[in-house]
């Protein structure tokens, strides 16, 4: 697959996934507000600031210069803003309790600079995170579907069929490792360097114990058979896109536009 004017790269960024290290790479090795797009903070206060059009609300003449769109705002329909192109989305997922803890690493980053007492684990989770959060947001945010409002194993199989329907879902623990391998198919060079990292921008206050982490991952036992799904795909995919580095590559280019889901009914004829 050559990587021309014809093809856009959209990374769907669940949070606490590597998204932020995706971002400033981006940011970096393209031209942000031109060729690379953020949908997301803290973009959207910086292009307020120096009084840049909001991506959508541009002339599709400008918007037809983006090469990447990366952010916690992209979306299923995002790239009928770029017609045209041949849309390749990309989601990178995390097992649910390492995902869980790190974000509430996160969370109490602010609370600490601020002297404020920290919020144990146990009662920030019972209080502030629902159950399979990953699937749901995915479900209502990315998807854009209201009805079964619940999470449930219907909304896990339309999630798992659509995502399926990606050029590429990785893991966040193979990131490092497959990165690289995409950036081939971009066009860009560059070698990423990790940004957020619990341990290093903001203390890690908890462990990932076993038996934490089996507890999290049977709480979110949706979103746990999500991330296995294709984690235990992940490495066939990689060698697919590899081999078509070096032999016939225009199928694999189609891969999103010729399935028969969603995305399919949502490009032009």
């Amino acid at each position: 697959m050559s990587s021309d004017d014809k093809n856009l790269f959209l990374f769907v960024h669940v949070a606490k996934t590597g998204g932020t290290t995706v971002r400033k790479f981006f940011a970096q090795a393209l031209v942000p507000y031109k060729t690379f797009i953020h949908l997301g903070e803290p973009t959207y206060t910086q292009e307020k600031a120096a009084g840049i059009q909001p991506f959508a609300e541009r002339p599709e003449e400008e918007r037809a210069g983006a090469k990447v769109i990366c952010g916690h705002d992209v979306t299923s329909r995002t790239h009928l803003l770029v017609p045209g192109k041949v849309p390749h989305y990309i989601a990178f997922l995390r097992e649910p309790a390492l995902r869980l803890i790190s974000y509430y690493n996160f969370e109490m980053k602010p609370r600490r600079r601020k002297d404020q007492p920290v919020v144990d684990f146990e009662e920030w989770y019972r209080q502030a995170r629902g159950k399979n959060i990953t699937l749901g947001w995915l479900y209502r945010d990315v998807f854009g579907e209201t009805s079964p409002r619940h999470v449930d194993r219907t909304v896990y199989k339309r999630v798992v069929q659509r995502l399926e329907d990606f050029w590429f879902v990785g893991c966040s623990e193979h990131l490092d490792r497959d990165f690289p391998l995409l950036l081939r198919f971009i066009g860009v060079s560059g070698t990423l360097d990790n940004a957020n990292v619990t341990g290093v921008d903001f203390p890690k206050l908890l462990e990932p114990t076993e038996e934490l982490r089996n507890r999290l991952n049977s709480d979110n036992e949706l979103d746990f058979n999500l991330y296995t799904h294709f984690r235990d795909r992940l490495d066939e995919r990689v060698r697919e896109l590899q081999a078509s580095l070096d032999g016939v590559s225009d199928a694999d280019q189609q891969k999103s536009a010729k399935s028969g889901g969603w995305l399919r009914r949502l490009l032009p004829s």
